[in-house]
């Protein structure tokens, strides 16, 4: 007469229970992060379809007397952030443009591509412009580990040169936070996130 092994051993029943259980977890983790970024896809859309209907439904939230100073923050936040969004881009463009110029010099294949990612991971705070340099230095490893090194010192200057002059003149009116407490802040965020999806 067989038995069936997980009852003759109850440490291989338990370990099998928790082996599901942590699949299940892995595979509703796994489908959250896209998920989510379809949510918030979707909501952005719905957002700008009708923006003045929520603008109005947001500013109700207030009392009567306090509705117009509400519309007038709202007013300069719009502007403000219309401003920083036309900076961000032109300081993308830029770095994307003198990333073309330096990879075609070095005569790195796929410059365009390259310099299109260092371009749109200029976006990313902190660490965009450290990934941007990971696809052009495994290239240029390909080739020769001294290009590579090239690579790297070369976007080490642009990203120099972007926080230090690029940035101060295109963003003339800078934001007032200090930088320990904004990159503590997205560790906690990052953290926190961490923490949410493998529980």
């Amino acid at each position: 007469m067989l038995t069936d092994p997980t009852t003759a051993n109850p440490t291989i029943a338990t370990a099998s229970q928790s082996d599901s259980r942590t699949g299940i977890k892995f595979f509703y983790s796994s489908l959250g992060v896209p998920l989510s970024l379809l949510f918030l896809l979707v909501l952005t859309f719905m957002l700008l379809a009708e923006p003045n209907a929520y603008r109005q439904a947001f500013i109700r939230l207030f009392p009567s007397f306090y509705r117009r100073r509400v519309d007038a923050i709202l007013v300069r936040c719009d502007r403000a952030l219309q401003k920083w969004l036309a900076a961000i881009f032109f300081n993308m463009l830029l770095v994307g443009i003198f990333s073309f110029i330096g990879l075609l010099v070095m005569q790195i294949p796929l410059a365009l591509s390259q310099a299109t990612i260092a371009g749109l991971f200029t976006f990313i705070p902190n660490i965009g412009p450290v990934l941007s340099v990971v696809p052009p230095m495994a290239i240029a490893l390909l080739e020769n580990p001294w290009k590579a090194l090239f690579v790297l010192i070369f976007y080490i200057v642009i990203q120099q040169i972007d926080s230090q002059l690029l940035t101060r003149l295109i963003i003339k009116q800078p934001i007032s936070l200090f930088p320990a407490i904004t990159l503590l802040t997205q560790f906690i965020c990052k953290f926190l996130w961490f923490f949410r999806i493998i529980t």
